[in-house]
């Protein structure tokens, strides 16, 4: 498959979907809804699929399933681009790293907690994504965006992380936003070598290990359906961040989708 940009804009009678929240708007457009069939599981080794036929479940221990990573980067995408605004006085990306290799998830999930709760308890409204990711050498490391945190530093950082170098820096505006929701998009078949070396890391995640967690006052977004021309009168009361427009193109050189997104913000 092969992604290719274009200029091709939506039609008012084109069917839409509408993500809202927190005074953002996001608009898809998807040309050819996908396939869905009903696949229904029998127990934690089987399965019945659209053939009515009962089929082993293959159990790996890593993410290497493809569907379930594009699944989890967009999910993540679609959380920091809609609970994050880019205010720097109180909004701050970090990242925590082990001065020792860690390869324990209980032990992550230990020290991570910890950390968290130190942090919270001097920020009752704290909300924050947290991204687990494995080095090259295989040993974890979080990411995490946070908000409703003013006041923080790097050295404050650091004094609540003892177990090894961390990173901080404020996320200054939407711009930075929508840079760190596309730094953790997946991308295995992109030209970009560091894309590829960081979705390869995700496949190797290994299995009980989500891609992410959040706090409970960071929301997805409501989702309705609807056609291109009544989201209009809404959006005018937005201002337009950014639109994307490209094709799906098979290995034969045919067109099999189209897809559109456009990103609104109130104004």
């Amino acid at each position: 498959m092969i992604i290719k940009k274009n200029n091709k804009k939506i039609k008012p009678n084109d069917k839409i979907t509408i993500y809202e929240n927190n005074n953002k708007i996001q608009i898809n457009y998807t040309q050819q809804q996908p396939k869905s069939f009903p696949i229904k599981k029998i127990n934690n080794n089987y399965y019945e699929n659209k053939n009515k036929k009962i089929k082993k479940i293959t159990h790996s221990s890593k993410r290497n399933h493809k569907n379930s990573n594009y699944v989890s980067s967009a999910k993540l995408q679609t959380l920091i681009k809609f609970n994050f605004i880019g205010s720097p006085d109180n909004e701050s990306f970090i990242t925590l790293t082990y001065k020792y290799p860690n390869y324990d998830p209980s032990q992550l999930n230990k020290d991570f907690n910890k950390f968290i709760r130190k942090l919270k308890s001097k920020n009752k409204n704290l909300g924050f994504i947290r991204i687990n990711e494995l080095q090259q050498n295989k040993s974890f490391h979080i990411h995490l965006l946070l908000k409703n945190v003013p006041n923080l530093n790097k050295l404050k950082i650091q004094n609540l992380w003892p177990h090894g170098l961390i990173n901080y820096k404020p996320i200054e505006n939407q711009i930075g936003v929508n840079k760190l929701a596309n730094y953790f998009k997946y991308s295995p078949n992109s030209d970009n070598k560091k894309k590829i070396t960081k979705s390869k890391l995700l496949e190797e995640l290994p299995t009980g290990i989500n891609l992410y967690s959040k706090s409970k006052n960071i929301k997805f977004p409501t989702i309705k359906k609807a056609e291109y021309k009544d989201i209009q009168p809404i959006i005018e009361n937005y201002n337009l961040l950014s639109v994307n427009a490209y094709q799906i193109i098979d290995s034969n050189g045919q067109i099999v989708n189209q897809i559109n997104k456009e990103f609104y913000n109130k104004k």
